[in-house]
């Protein structure tokens, strides 16, 4: 990890003289050229290691506590979301990210225990608190289906008629959930070069399954032992779901109803299989990003 650390301090050289970078680490597989896909309209865009709608964008999950009597044991919400991966990020030339790269830096070489992409998640997702000042960059999260980790590409990608690569072909896969990192860039590859099939993933032994579970499915043995939480808006259920899913409301293990951020596999076919390029920004990069660095 401290190798991977020095990323940090390379990167802010770059920055600092007004160079945007794309840093991937070596598990990446690019199917395409990935710049005409990338938004530049933020100080960050970075992969996530989400599976769906709700763990890639965000969700308010229901806190049920007990001890707080009838009244109040679920008035409280707690904000989750998959970590943001630093094996694949674009960083633009600002003086926020400038800033990022500085904190990091420093924690980098002061925190011998702080791996590099948990350092990287609490600065760009935490607050500023006490004395601690956070960067202020903004984030875009990579849109999870384009720029794909590993779990999505084996368990969700594979087992999908409406992501056949006839009718969808992500910009880069990275191995971040499987051990064997090479086997599956390789089995990646072999699928989307002229006459891959999807047997090009075969054998695939761990991690594989299709229909991957939701953190509540996962969670539900352990659902009783959460017991604290962030207070929030009451009104979360209100909010966008985004491109990427719907809200359905369902049932949850408290008694409640919460909103669920599905994939909607339907609305994913409903593109069409000549619609390939969805990737790609709606409106293409015009050249500026704001509050760029002015060079050295």
């Amino acid at each position: 990890h401290k190798v991977s650390a020095l990323k940090f301090t390379i990167i802010k050289e770059f920055v600092g003289v007004g160079c945007s970078v794309l840093l991937t680490d070596t598990d990446v597989m690019y199917v395409q050229n990935p710049f005409p896909f990338l938004y530049r309209d933020h100080d960050v865009e970075s992969m996530s290691d989400g599976w769906d709608g709700e763990t890639a964008h965000g969700w308010m999950d229901q806190v049920d506590d007990p001890a707080m009597g009838a009244g109040g044991r679920r008035r409280a919400k707690a904000f989750r979301v998959a970590a943001l991966n630093s094996g694949m990020w674009y960083v633009s030339a600002t003086h926020n990210s400038f800033r990022l790269m500085t904190i990091m830096e420093h924690r980098m070489n002061t925190e011998p225990n702080l791996w590099d992409q948990a350092g990287y998640n609490l600065e760009l997702w935490f607050p500023s608190r006490d004395a601690h000042l956070t960067s202020g960059a903004s984030i875009r999260v990579m849109d999870p289906l384009c720029f794909v980790n590993s779990k999505v590409m084996t368990r969700v990608i594979r087992h999908s008629p409406a992501l056949r690569k006839e009718k969808h072909v992500p910009v880069a896969m990275h191995a971040n959930y499987h051990t064997d990192k090479a086997n599956k860039m390789k089995n990646a590859a072999a699928y989307y070069a002229p006459g891959g099939t999807l047997r090009a993933f075969e054998p695939c032994l761990v991690g594989c399954g299709k229909d991957p579970k939701t953190v509540a499915e996962l969670e539900r043995k352990h659902r009783h032992a959460v017991n604290d939480g962030v207070a929030s808006s009451k009104k979360w259920t209100a909010g966008a779901a985004g491109a990427w899913g719907e809200h359905v409301t369902e049932g949850d293990q408290t008694g409640g109803t919460r909103a669920r951020v599905s994939l909607s596999f339907e609305r994913l076919a409903a593109r069409g299989s000549d619609d390939v390029a969805h990737c790609a920004p709606a409106k293409p990069w015009g050249g500026a990003v704001g509050k760029e660095l002015t060079p050295r």
